[in-house]
């Protein structure tokens, strides 16, 4: 039996499924906004406020579609938003 290493990309998805199962509800249209003010709710803190969360789940949600697209091709999140993690 082979090791294989847990990659990070399979770490982001696991997250997104979590967040899913806990926050978004049975409907599956909107599922992204409804994850943002969800989580902005139940999860904003003087050090993480609700805008942020807001925001952290659009980027993670982009970051699961562009894994998804291009078959687990590593991607980062750098200044000016998604790109190569060689440029991140």
């Amino acid at each position: 039996m082979s090791h294989q290493k847990y990659r990070w990309v399979d770490k982001i998805i696991d997250l997104a499924i979590a967040l899913e199962a806990a926050l978004a509800g049975k409907q599956s249209s909107g599922v992204t906004y409804r994850l943002q003010v969800r989580a902005g709710a139940f999860l904003a803190s003087d050090a993480d406020p609700a805008g942020a969360l807001f925001d952290d789940i659009k980027v993670l949600y982009g970051i699961t579609t562009v894994v998804e697209r291009s078959s687990g091709v590593p991607f980062g999140v750098g200044p000016g938003g998604l790109c190569h993690a060689t440029e991140a």
